[in-house]
């Protein structure tokens, strides 16, 4: 069983600067009570999920064999995150029950070592091999969308003069994930044009620009739904010229099928 405790320690200055801001590590999961289930191991369960996140663009997930080395230990998530050189520590605790299984999930600020998100999630027994996949795509996503909320604040508190093109990009993204409404919207738009402007090959700016005017132009929350499609089109030939093969020009390409 991990145990891992938030306990005072001497950390050696704040984390560093270059460390990527949408980066974390998901540590094994604890097991509570009976721990065999003939169907999902923790370790089973964990693997799928870092493979799942790893997979979504925009965050970087430490690797399970260098998260696996943690196991069992009592760690400071913040030493940790310096150690590993990430923003935030994902954990949580499997415990099987008669009809069920509970799955409890904490993001943890590896700056801070306070805790940004957490929730609880049941899956039941007599579905395991039914919804196995659903559930890790499902609960990946969260753990995804948590994080990029998490860098969009952090973004938020750096001096204008240290904001990258990609720091704008994924404060823009930040504020859509918390919900696509036309207000978030109208403060995400203008994040991610400076950012073009600031650096015209940021791959995830010219994907913020293709997303905001394509749920602009859908939702009618532009006054001028032409001008968005047309910065749709200019974001997607962008995307095609700095990486055709990449999830954002995807993206576009489903953007533009849908509009048209």
């Amino acid at each position: 069983e991990q145990r891992v405790e938030n306990t005072p320690t001497a950390l050696k200055g704040p984390l560093a600067r270059d460390i990527p801001i949408a980066s974390l590590v998901m540590l094994s999961f604890a097991v509570e009570g009976a721990s065999g289930n003939g169907d999902w191991s923790a370790d089973a369960l964990l693997n799928d999920l870092t493979n799942e996140v790893a997979r979504i663009p925009g965050i970087r997930v430490a690797a399970n064999a260098t998260a696996s080395t943690y196991k069992g230990k009592a760690v400071d998530p913040r030493q940790l995150a310096r150690e590993l050189r990430v923003r935030y520590v994902l954990r949580g605790s499997l415990r099987p029950q008669s009809d069920a299984i509970l799955l409890n999930l904490e993001l943890i600020d590896g700056e801070t070592g306070l805790q940004r998100w957490g929730e609880l999630y049941v899956v039941e027994r007599a579905r395991i091999s039914e919804v196995r996949d659903e559930f890790v795509v499902r609960v990946g996503r969260f753990v995804h969308i948590e994080v990029i909320k998490a860098a969009g604040d952090y973004v938020a508190t750096l001096p204008p003069e240290e904001v990258s093109a990609d720091d704008l990009a994924m404060q823009g993204f930040g504020l859509l994930h918390r919900a696509y409404t036309r207000e978030n919207l109208n403060e995400a738009l203008p994040l991610f044009e400076r950012a073009v402007i600031k650096n015209p090959d940021s791959i995830r700016a010219w994907g913020g620009v293709v997303i905001t005017n394509y749920l602009a132009a859908s939702n009618d929350w532009v006054p001028d739904r032409s001008a968005a499609l047309h910065r749709l089109d200019v974001g997607s030939d962008n995307l095609q010229r700095l990486d055709p093969n990449g999830y954002f020009a995807y993206q576009a390409n489903v953007c533009q099928a849908f509009v048209r």
